[in-house]
């Protein structure tokens, strides 16, 4: 939801954002931006989308909306508009906070709705990417979500994991013009579950 909304409101992805103290010391998974420097949004989006960057999610939101509580009340009216009637978002990035919460069903829905969204799409299926700061370093880093390197016709989507939640993934993968979305929650093995959830789905459609 961050990465859809941010670049729905600011479809030029060149846009450099300046990173702000906040974005700087969010805490678990990061891209290790450090406050003060510019990094472009686009480069953003491949830190939170492909390595589950949480300061990249802070920088996208306060420099997209006014501040990262306004980003987050439009992720919340997106998710009403779009019908999911299980998710209330609290932050940005998914960290643990007792009221922000989803549903696989919900997950799906948005997943499908940012799929239809070429620059979206184009992100989710990369399997390596560099990103660049502003006259500064560079840093290579790799897709968390593995299906991408052994599933056929894997385009996606997003990994997730925290000790509430566990480990999380939604996949998505298309063959014969199909496109079929899963969601693994709370999994010991939700490369393996999305796997099984996926063959079942196109073998389903084979059988039809």
């Amino acid at each position: 939801m961050t990465a859809i909304l941010a670049i729905e409101h600011q479809p030029d992805l060149s846009y450099t954002a300046t990173i702000s103290p906040k974005a700087a010391t969010t805490e678990e998974s990061r891209i290790n931006l450090q406050a003060g420097e510019q990094i472009t949004l686009e480069n953003l989006l491949y830190g939170a989308l492909l390595k589950s960057g949480n300061d990249a999610c802070v920088a996208i939101a306060e420099n997209v909306a006014p501040d990262e509580d306004d980003f987050v009340w439009r992720m919340n009216l997106k998710a009403q508009i779009l019908g999911c009637v299980g998710t209330t978002f609290q932050n940005t990035n998914g960290l643990p906070d007792d009221h922000h919460q989803s549903c696989a069903y919900d997950l799906a829905v948005i997943a499908r709705y940012a799929l239809q969204n070429d620059t979206f799409s184009e992100i989710v299926q990369t399997p390596y990417a560099t990103i660049h700061w502003v006259g500064k370093r560079q840093a290579q880093i790799k897709n968390t979500n593995r299906l991408l390197q052994f599933y056929p016709g894997a385009i996606g989507v997003k990994t997730g994991t925290t000790n509430a939640a566990g480990q999380c993934l939604i996949a998505a993968a298309e063959r014969d013009e199909h496109c079929l979305i899963a969601v693994v929650l709370k999994s010991q093995n939700r490369f393996l579950d999305a796997t099984n959830l996926l063959d079942y789905g196109f073998k389903t459609i084979n059988c039809q």
